[in-house]
């Protein structure tokens, strides 16, 4: 806990002078899907936004990370292309059935997420960013990071880690996932929601916007992912932080380290997201 709350800190900190870069720190980057790239965008007839007779549908997003894990989907499941709908930059909008899977999995047991999104209200704002496509049954998914009722959510090979109270992203945010040792940390639009989260187990990821227990998928836009297979330092986590304000025009916050007390810390398995969504529609 020590340690976490210390870099969080440091965050906040370095959150409060903030050094723009034109483009994110690349060491450790295992995912680098942009919206803003239009190059990086192709329709089904291999046509880029721009390009006369471009569709709309996104058949694939090209990943500009050096791992080459470019999105793909198909048919019905294809999210589509908007020019501003995120603080007047391009986004990928996923309406609760589309998604991407990746050409190969990342595993991590350790990572840093950041997330440029805004989820729509559809009733419990279930939302995985980040899934896999195997099904695990009652012990859940390999790997996923959403946020569902609510409440935002870690899924690891171990198990399924969440907290509460939280908040749904419905307005333009920059979220970020951090695990550091076995401790993980979040944050929105640089301001601390949470640190110390024990954390363990490998996180296996393949797929955007969708994993297959409960059939759950993402309801909303996600305009940039930038998934790191490493802890960031707090420098670091300031400079990709400000890089992503400036890009999108979305303000960077800063706040207090919320004290252990103040956290409720939830420890369950997927079936008890479900009793959380029979209780709340109840």
């Amino acid at each position: 806990m020590k340690n976490i709350k210390n870099l969080c800190v440091g965050l906040v900190i370095s959150l409060a002078a903030p050094v723009a870069l034109a483009t994110p720190i690349t060491s450790g980057l295992e995912l680098w899907l942009d919206a803003t790239d239009a190059t990086t965008i192709l329709d089904g007839a291999g046509l880029n936004p721009g390009d006369a007779g471009f569709s709309g549908n996104v058949s694939l997003w090209s990943d500009k990370s050096a791992a080459g894990r470019d999105a793909t989907s198909a048919g019905t499941t294809q999210p589509t292309y908007d020019t501003s709908a995120m603080s007047g930059s391009p986004t990928i909008t996923f309406s609760g059935s589309s998604f991407f899977e990746l050409a190969s999995t990342i595993s991590s047991g350790e990572e840093t997420i950041f997330i440029v999104t805004r989820m729509f209200t559809n009733g419990d704002n279930e939302g995985p960013w980040l899934g896999n496509s195997n099904d695990l049954g009652a012990h859940g998914v390999p790997g996923a990071f959403f946020n569902d009722n609510d409440r935002y959510f870690v899924a690891t090979g171990d198990a399924l880690f969440g907290f509460v109270p939280a908040s749904s992203p419905t307005t333009d945010t920059i979220v970020m996932e951090m695990r550091s040792g076995d401790e993980v940390s979040m944050l929105e639009n640089g301001s601390v929601i949470l640190s110390g989260l024990p954390v363990t187990g490998t996180m296996e990821i393949n797929t955007v916007g969708w994993f297959p227990f409960g059939d759950r998928h993402f309801y909303g836009e996600i305009s940039e992912v930038l998934f790191y297979g490493r802890a960031l330092s707090q420098g670091e986590v300031g400079q990709v932080q400000s890089y992503l304000s400036a890009k999108y025009s979305i303000p960077a916050q800063s706040s207090g380290i919320p004290e252990p007390a103040t956290l409720a810390l939830l420890g369950v398995g997927l079936a008890g997201i479900g009793a959380m969504r029979r209780s709340k529609s109840a």
